[in-house]
């Protein structure tokens, strides 16, 4: 989202960096223009002096030496979700060219940030009436200026050329153009992505969210109330991992762990209420938008089938698996991905190499 990108050439690499590890994905068109996705995946082996940025660039390399990228030159990334942060405003009828320094601006008065200390973009999700009037409604996107350009620096130094830092959640919403469960396609989703030390909710709309709100829950804070809390980056905090880092394989860090069962059931019923909160808000302040038919889980691995439980037996939502949502078109991408990981690993990734598709999947440009 900084700057948008015109066009919608296929080539760029979708780019997610962490602590923990570096994933590169990348579409393409094989044999009979069938899209093919190209995976690398490599662990951070952090060193003993703290500093993270040489560790990600050389776990970059290395992923990029991993695969045959067809342009490996080229990336779409994004901060992690705890440093991306987004808010809903409105504002009265005025001219396009006009949104972006007002949107600027208001997240500046809002947070008391100065103007030139971060980066803004947003995404238009409609008109609203309010009090009577015709408003224009934005989901503003925001990131520090610090966060934007140490994350740059690490691609940089690696050789690449940033096209875009997209915004998580836009990424994985592209990924869910077309979802829903069988008879059900282009349905109106809330998509619940967990975190370590935050989730996100986001209600898609083929393929673009039209509501995202963050909350402070996550895998690692539910975590830190049973076992001693984990040492993170200053710069990046990890997605959870299984092992330590310093095992400096990517195998090592294939797999999560599974919640237990009193820190899954924690952590379900925490969302549980933030879920209904979100749905109130949806019908008493955008009637007009259409509501989430289905709810899914992105980010909960192992861990899944007991929160579809929780939410299932507490939500007014009906919440399906991730398996049975996805649209066929991701699925078959996913397909690819390597042996011991799981589809909540790659849609990230994935929607980052899509960036740019939204209207030539839908069937324009």
């Amino acid at each position: 989202m900084w700057p948008k990108l015109l066009g919608c050439n296929m080539g760029w690499i979708g780019c997610e960096i962490t602590a923990c590890d570096v994933k590169l994905a990348q579409v393409s068109k094989g044999a009979g223009h069938q899209s093919l996705l190209t995976t690398a995946r490599q662990a951070v082996q952090v060193d003993l002096t703290g500093n993270i940025e040489p560790s990600c660039t050389e776990a970059l390399m290395r992923a990029l030496a991993s695969a045959t990228f067809r342009d490996r030159r080229k990336v779409v990334t994004c901060l992690q979700s705890q440093r991306t942060h987004y808010r809903h405003l409105r504002f009265a009828a005025m001219q396009e060219s006009e949104w972006a320094p007002a949107v600027h601006w208001q997240i500046a008065n809002e947070k008391r940030w100065m103007l030139n200390d971060f980066y803004s973009s947003y995404y238009d999700v409609g008109t609203v009436i309010e009090n009577g009037k015709e408003r224009v409604e934005v989901i503003a996107v925001s990131a520090s200026r610090p966060d934007v350009e140490n994350h740059e620096r690490i691609i940089r130094s690696a050789g690449l050329h940033t096209l875009a830092i997209d915004s998580p959640a836009g990424a994985l919403a592209r990924c869910f153009i077309d979802a829903g469960p069988a008879g059900y396609s282009n349905s109106s989703l809330l998509v619940v992505s967990l975190n370590a030390d935050c989730t996100t909710l986001i209600v898609v709309q083929q393929g673009m969210p039209t509501f995202i709100r963050q909350v402070d829950v996550g895998l690692t804070r539910v975590r830190c109330q049973t076992s001693a809390p984990q040492t993170h980056s200053t710069l990046y905090s990890a997605h959870t991992p299984s092992t330590s880092l310093s095992s400096g394989t990517a195998q090592a860090i294939n797999t999560r762990v599974p919640l237990v069962e009193p820190e899954c059931h924690e952590l379900g019923m925490a969302l549980v209420d933030e879920i209904a909160l979100c749905l109130h808000y949806l019908i008493e302040a955008r009637p007009t938008m259409a509501q989430p038919q289905f709810g899914c889980i992105v980010g909960s691995g192992l861990s899944e089938s007991q929160l579809l439980d929780i939410f299932c037996a507490n939500c007014e939502l009906e919440f399906v698996s991730l398996a049975a949502i996805l649209p066929q078109s991701t699925q078959r991408l996913l397909r690819n991905i390597p042996a011991g990981t799981s589809v909540d690993d790659w849609m990230l990734p994935l929607g980052l190499a899509l960036y740019g598709y939204e209207h030539t999947l839908l069937g324009g440009g």
